[in-house]
């Protein structure tokens, strides 16, 4: 008899459980839309217009969270 896909998910999910995984749901900017890229367009325009000090200063911040996250750059 064919399982169906419910079974199949929730006998997948139970695997990964057993594994000590646990599912987790994002929700993430839908970069298709036009508001998406005219907002990313206002940011780099506002970067754009940092001052050298302020522009330091993310710099420092950037370091700072890389250092913070070695595994992620």
């Amino acid at each position: 008899m064919a399982r169906s896909n419910a079974q199949l998910a929730q006998r997948f999910r139970q695997r990964q459980r057993t594994k000590g995984l646990r599912p987790v749901q994002l929700w993430l900017p839908d970069t298709r839309k036009a508001e998406f890229t005219a907002q990313v367009a206002r940011d780099i325009a506002a970067v754009a217009e940092l001052s050298p000090g302020d522009a330091a200063m993310l710099d420092a911040f950037g370091r700072i969270a890389a250092e913070d996250l070695p595994d992620c750059h």
